[in-house]
């Protein structure tokens, strides 16, 4: 059955804007899937009769993942603000037998977590009439494949760090991101990338894992260069979490039978922490677990590729490492107050001028975990959008591709019962050692 859109409905648009956000939507990265389907919402709501479009334009996923994604696509009240709330923990007492009970209820408190979005694009140059009748390339082709490529980077990316509270040192050309140091970085991230919180951040140590914040004494980092990820560092975390006040929550991914009873975190590492992870002879038996748990969840993508399950973290590849080499600096909370401070990474990882050992940053990912806020285009009415621009009096042609949109993470002051600690609501991060020698 077609879809028709009358010509007075919001939701008409460019077709060439509608694929780059379709195509947004469904890119193949282990971070898309680790959102709701906002697609498949927005679908729902271009299918609604005329009277129902109003209500349906402010869209938002579910919080059982660590990426929660909300789009407005009506004319926003905040401007360029978007607010998240979190409804603090509640602890109470029954009121037994015949005692009165009213006016005695407990009451609920809220705080608020604001956020802001702004115009990202892209714009890719395809050269002048000459260059075109010389080069057997067809520039103009080839320049909108290019731009959406880069989009979707910079939408990974900019996720991945916000999560991460770091950018790190590594740079390399698959880097759409300045690094933090750089004029462009702040204006780049939107939002202001904040270290982790002091409960939600910690660092190997021997078999086992510490808070970050303890293990910096006398203004140094306490880290050897065996403190690396392995499987007694992920069963640390796991005890920890289970001992944690207000741990992040456990996510559910979409018609996983096995959500309930066998709940999971995600645990995302870099390449050089997951390929150490891959020399424990158990490696094959994490790999099983996770093509097991995929078919109790209609072979969700999560649960594809470079992935496994061990001890209730599903853990995955990320595209790109978060790493300080010798003597960077390494932003940290020293305490509930939020506070940030830094402390520099060993200058003995470095040896001869060679960087022969780094840390690395995973990334323990629970519910709600990072707010995506989506505005709309005047271009497009639509969060993504195109456009073709002609200039030295028609000789030379730009494409672009945009968005309109803002990442960070969920962040809130929480009351613990003894006490209100700034806290990473859905994000705990574990900085390891990974060994360089090797790689280029």
């Amino acid at each position: 059955m077609a879809t028709v859109v009358s010509t007075n409905n919001p939701f008409k648009k460019q077709p060439i804007s509608e694929a780059v956000f379709i195509s947004n939507m469904r890119r193949f990265s282990k971070l898309n899937y680790l959102s709701g389907n906002l697609l498949d919402k927005y679908v729902a709501a271009t299918k609604k009769n005329e009277a129902d479009i109003e209500r349906t334009l402010k869209l938002q996923t579910s919080s059982d993942l660590p990426i929660v994604r909300a789009m407005d696509l009506s004319k926003q009240d905040n401007g360029d603000e978007v607010i998240f709330n979190l409804v603090n923990p509640v602890q109470a007492y029954p009121i037994m037998g015949d005692e009165i009970a009213e006016g005695r209820g407990t009451g609920l408190t809220f705080t608020g977590h604001r956020f802001r979005i702004n115009q990202a694009r892209f714009p890719i140059e395809t050269g002048g009439t000459m260059t075109n009748i010389r080069s057997p390339i067809e520039f103009k082709k080839i320049a909108y494949p290019i731009a959406v490529e880069l989009m979707n980077a910079y939408t990974d990316q900019s996720a991945l760090v916000h999560l991460a509270g770091a950018r790190g040192y590594h740079h390399t050309i698959d880097w759409v991101l300045p690094l933090q140091g750089d004029p462009q970085f702040n204006k780049v991230m939107v939002n202001p990338i904040q270290a982790p919180t002091a409960n939600r951040h910690f660092v190997a140590n021997g078999e086992g894992v510490n808070l970050f914040a303890k293990q910096v004494n006398a203004g140094a980092l306490d880290i050897q260069s065996t403190d690396i990820l392995t499987m007694d560092t992920v069963n640390a975390m796991k005890n920890v979490l289970d001992n944690m006040t207000c741990p992040p929550p456990n996510i559910s991914i979409p018609k996983d039978k096995a959500a309930k009873d066998n709940p999971l975190r995600v645990m995302f590492v870099s390449p050089a922490q997951y390929n150490q992870f891959a020399q424990n002879k158990e490696f094959q038996k994490f790999k099983a677990e996770a093509y097991a748990r995929a078919s109790q969840a209609a072979n969700h993508p999560l649960f594809t590729g470079e992935v496994g399950i061990w001890n209730n973290f599903l853990i995955c590849k990320m595209p790109l490492p978060i790493r300080f080499y010798a003597g960077d600096d390494i932003r940290y909370c020293t305490d509930g107050s939020g506070i940030e401070t830094t402390v520099k990474v060993p200058a003995g990882f470095r040896v001869n001028g060679v960087d022969e050992f780094a840390i690395d940053r995973a990334i323990i990912l629970g519910g709600a975990a990072l707010g995506e806020a989506f505005g709309s285009s005047n271009l497009s009415n639509l969060p993504f959008f195109h456009g073709e621009h002609k200039f030295d009096y028609g000789n030379r042609l730009e494409v672009m591709y945009g968005t309109i949109r803002g990442v960070a993470k969920n962040r809130f002051n929480v009351d613990m019962g003894n006490g209100f600690e700034m806290t990473d609501y859905g994000v705990v991060v574990v900085d390891t050692v990974v060994d360089l020698k090797g790689i280029a």
